[in-house]
């Protein structure tokens, strides 16, 4: 199933990507990535899945870092990543990855929390919450909601980290806690279901991800339910927040109005756009301008000015 998984991806997925180019002047570190657009059919995703689900395995080593399989309150599964050398005891991020909702977590997102936990001297959970494909509606933020109850009552302090559909969970979540966490970090976050910005009408053809997929992805998630947008929610008890965007992503200025709201509700908030970026840029670990964003967030997390 995996070998056929495999050619799936790459006859549908990636030798399209290989005959187009990008309109878009993203920088040169991203250009052949600038190629793709995150495919959001099923076939898709569910060959992708198998791969993905292969992965963590493979990509959970590092010096220094300890990885274990572990299932969390309601079934909860996931990994605990721990340094070797932990100097923030009692402390814990909870990581939630992006993947429109039906994508598992991709080679990056792990190289990215180990990098997390051991920068900054914290445990960390990479939850493997359910994909909202297969699942019933509000399955996958009852999954993280479930795994933050739990570290919150396991660490004194309880940070978010999220990507993409992993920062709307992560909102979500804080906002149904009644403990807030300790910091929240977006990363080119999704807030609003309504898709009402000026940069969700103008990136229709986006490389890596766009209106269309965007439309597409809140389909799989709602299953026809109505939902708030994020924007129009209130934040006044909500810690210091990391915000990050992409300039050519649909996504930027749903994140620039959620800083701005945030802002006038009293949260301390910190936004970065990164330029010559869309949505995803990250992917590429090697770029100078992945490397900055990445330092920056752990700073924040950290508890260090960004």
């Amino acid at each position: 199933m995996v070998i056929l998984s495999i050619l799936i991806i790459l006859i549908l997925g990636v030798l399209p990507a290989l005959l187009q180019g990008s309109a878009y002047p993203v920088h040169k570190d991203f250009a052949f990535l600038a190629r793709f657009k995150a495919p959001m059919i099923r076939i898709i995703f569910i060959a992708g899945n198998r791969i993905l689900s292969f992965l963590p395995r493979l990509k959970f080593k590092e010096e220094g870092i300890s990885v274990k399989d572990e299932t969390l309150g309601n079934g909860v599964k996931g990994w605990m990543i721990k340094p070797k050398e932990t100097w923030e005891h009692g402390r814990c991020i909870l990581f939630i990855h992006g993947g429109g909702f039906v994508y598992k977590g991709a080679p990056y997102h792990y190289s990215y929390a180990l990098k997390y936990a051991k920068s900054s001297g914290c445990d960390l959970f990479f939850v493997d919450y359910s994909m909202a494909y297969n699942t019933e509606y509000g399955t996958p933020l009852n999954d993280c909601i479930s795994a933050y109850k739990e570290l919150c009552a396991r660490y004194s302090k309880v940070s978010i980290v999220g990507d993409s559909a992993g920062g709307f969970l992560a909102l979500k979540t804080a906002l149904a806690s009644e403990r807030k966490p300790d910091r929240l970090c977006l990363i080119y976050p999704v807030v609003d279901c309504s898709m009402r910005t000026a940069s969700m009408t103008a990136f229709r053809d986006a490389p890596l991800w766009n209106s269309v997929n965007n439309k597409k992805m809140w389909d799989y998630y709602l299953k026809g339910h109505k939902e708030k947008s994020l924007l129009d929610e209130d934040f006044s008890a909500f810690p210091p927040t990391y915000i990050e965007i992409a300039q050519y992503d649909c996504l930027r200025d749903e994140g620039k109005l959620l800083a701005e709201r945030m802002t006038e509700q009293g949260v301390r908030v910190t936004l970065r756009q990164t330029n010559g970026t869309m949505h995803g840029y990250d992917a590429v670990m090697k770029s100078f301008i992945s490397k900055e964003s990445l330092r920056s967030r752990i700073e924040f997390l950290s508890g260090n000015p960004s």
